[in-house]
């Protein structure tokens, strides 16, 4: 369900085997090539297929953008606390993979709400940086007036690549919003793919852009809490990223260094990632 990438990448094949790219007239038609492709889509998985959730109460929210419909799923608790959190995924899979890391929650009483990116789960269209953006903010503007949750305190649950989007959002949103949790973070689309392809890092600049990066927009939050959540076994998002975020950050904040796998913590210490959301909804 998380983020699975191989160290020889797109970019690091093709510069491994086009040695002969030596003169001016070839590197400008290189550039040109590169620079003219959009590989944002490259960021989004779209391949899962939405899977029924038996575990928990559920009901679906659709939400109508320009012509595609969107599809978002709430997990309803037994015993409410009258909490809201906003997940935002990674990469890969749809809202009811995504579900399943939200099931402790939901049974500590939190509502967990999970919009689905365009093109992924039930949601119509098709994912790029631009189009997700769009989709989940106009998704997230419509949720928060839900008259039967607009009074409860809400906290964006984020994880990997899905850092930016919740970065922005929280931006955009904070006077609605209590906090920001990010696990296993990443400070911007440009910055993973350089650190997958530092043998083509020239290029990967080039190729890839990042509208919205987290390490950008963080610094504007002064009034929620965050909470970066890292491990320091992290194969996939290196650490230095969740404390680079940290640093960044000029609201209150706390730093959890973990261990185990990229975005594990949930299931490896699921007691404690609980308390550290209480402390988020209690100070």
């Amino acid at each position: 369900m998380f983020i699975t990438m191989k160290k020889k990448d797109f970019f690091s094949s093709f510069l491994s085997k086009n040695h002969c790219l030596r003169t001016f007239g070839m590197m400008s038609i290189m550039i040109i090539f590169i620079t003219s492709c959009s590989f944002s889509e490259n960021f989004y998985d779209t391949e899962s297929t939405y899977k029924t959730v038996e575990s928990v109460k559920h009901e679906s929210i659709y939400f109508r953008k320009d012509d595609y419909r969107l599809h978002s799923l709430l997990l309803i608790p037994e015993t409410p606390l009258n909490r809201f959190v906003i997940l935002i995924q990674g990469k890969g899979g749809n809202s009811s993979d995504w579900s399943k890391s939200a099931i402790s929650l939901v049974e500590e009483g939190y509502h967990v709400w999970l919009p689905d990116y365009p093109g992924h789960g039930l949601s119509e269209g098709t994912a790029n940086h631009s189009t997700v953006l769009d989709a989940v903010s106009h998704m997230m503007a419509e949720i928060l007036k839900y008259r039967e949750y607009e009074s409860f305190p809400k906290v964006i649950w984020t994880f990997s690549l899905g850092t930016n989007l919740a970065v922005k959002l929280a931006k955009e949103h904070e006077k609605e919003i209590e906090g920001l949790i990010i696990d296993g973070g990443c400070t911007s689309f440009e910055d993973v793919a350089v650190s997958f392809s530092e043998a083509g890092k020239f290029w990967v600049k080039l190729a890839v852009s990042s509208p919205y990066p987290a390490k950008t927009n963080i610094g504007y939050l002064k009034d929620i809490k965050l909470l970066s959540i890292h491990s320091k076994d992290d194969k996939v998002m290196p650490i230095r990223m969740g404390r680079e975020l940290y640093n960044l950050a000029n609201c209150e904040k706390t730093f959890w260094e973990t261990d185990g796998a990229h975005c594990e913590a949930i299931n490896l210490y699921t007691e404690f990632y609980l308390k550290q959301f209480d402390k988020i909804f209690s100070d």
